[in-house]
């Protein structure tokens, strides 16, 4: 049985939407022990993504927390300009924050933060 070797992610920009806690959080530990920089979004406290920043760096990339509530399309684009603001560059978007309302609407997509609530609720596990 052969086994998946990873793409070089070295020096590669990710940003991680509810990157602080559990599977987004273990996803931007795992890109950054593969050299690869993080901005770690978080919705309301500071504090976990924080210590991810930190953890991050430890592992020796460069890490960022940006506060963003990515069901509102303004902070959405807010998050972007800051992240690249931050690192330069954006090269990967895991789109791993929890739905924060039920989405009512799927015509007519217009916004990014319509976009990922519209693949979220498509591709979530029951």
């Amino acid at each position: 049985m052969s086994q998946l070797k990873p793409k070089n992610l070295q020096g590669k920009v990710a940003l991680i939407t509810g990157g602080s806690r559990g599977t987004g959080r273990q996803i931007a530990l795992e890109l950054a022990a593969l050299g690869t920089s993080v901005v770690i979004n978080y919705a309301k406290n500071a504090g976990p993504a924080e210590e991810v920043v930190k953890e991050g760096e430890s592992l020796g990339a460069k890490a960022v927390a940006i506060q963003a509530d990515v069901s509102n399309p303004e902070d959405v684009e807010q998050l972007f300009t800051k992240a690249v603001g931050a690192m330069g560059k954006l090269d990967v978007v895991m789109s791993n924050s929890p739905l924060s309302r039920k989405y009512q609407d799927t015509k007519g997509i217009y916004t990014l933060a319509d976009f990922t609530m519209s693949l979220v609720e498509r591709n979530r596990s029951t």
